[in-house]
């Protein structure tokens, strides 16, 4: 008898990523006139843009290259340039703030002593962000296959994407400015750096719910 596949949750590539990205592409276009009207509506413009197989292919492969070619570390650190990723101080952050109502400070204090005790005893930072984070990662191997970890993951993982290939959309804007030798549209620009933001802090959010949905997890596992 075989085993189950595990649920493939980068599947978000092919389906939700692509079409945010080809949505860019087309409200760029559209907003630099690159793409005229001419007495068509915009319904049928978006809906013969959407339904041409030839570019869902060529979207999916773009995306696909594109979002592979920047490493992982760099996403992150678009996302966290401070700090690092959420693991690397989700111990401290727990103790110092207590801001989850599904557990107190005590409840980890006393699941995670041992994982205190080395943190307080290692002195430096990079060491102790390196400790904290191999410690979330030993737990989150646990609990990595069940339904609420894994919604929690993709969802981190499409918003994390999302931001990288913000990045991708504005290099590509501007070597498409090149090439016509235009000026940038400022109402493009705007809707780029907002979209950034937006997708940005996203992805934070959802990475912080990841790590501390693994905790929550975990402490009423122990518990239990």
């Amino acid at each position: 008898m075989t085993e189950p596949a595990e649920p493939n949750i980068k599947d978000y590539r092919e389906k939700e990523l692509k079409a945010f990205v080809l949505g860019n592409v087309l409200l760029i276009l559209l907003g630099c006139g690159v793409l005229p009207i001419d007495g068509s509506s915009i319904q049928d413009i978006v809906q013969d843009f959407v339904n041409s197989a030839v570019i869902s292919v060529i979207g999916y492969v773009f995306v696909f290259i594109a979002n592979e070619v920047i490493p992982d570390d760099v996403k992150y650190r678009i996302i966290w340039p401070i700090g690092g990723v959420p693991g690397n101080r989700v111990f401290t952050r727990i103790r110092d703030k207590d801001d989850d109502s599904r557990f107190s400070r005590e409840d980890a204090s006393e699941a995670y002593k041992d994982i205190y005790q080395r943190i307080g005893e290692e002195t430096n930072r990079k060491r102790q962000a390196k400790l904290q984070n191999s410690s979330w990662y030993e737990i989150y191997r646990r609990y990595k296959s069940t339904t609420q970890i894994l919604v929690a993951n993709r969802d981190f993982l499409l918003c994390r994407d999302m931001t990288a290939m913000t990045v991708w959309i504005m290099v590509g804007y501007i070597m498409m400015l090149l090439y016509l030798q235009e000026r940038p549209s400022a109402n493009v620009l705007v809707f780029i750096l907002v979209e950034f933001a937006a997708v940005r802090l996203s992805a934070s959010n959802r990475g912080w719910r990841l790590v501390y949905n693994v905790i929550a997890m975990d402490i009423a596992s122990s518990k239990a």
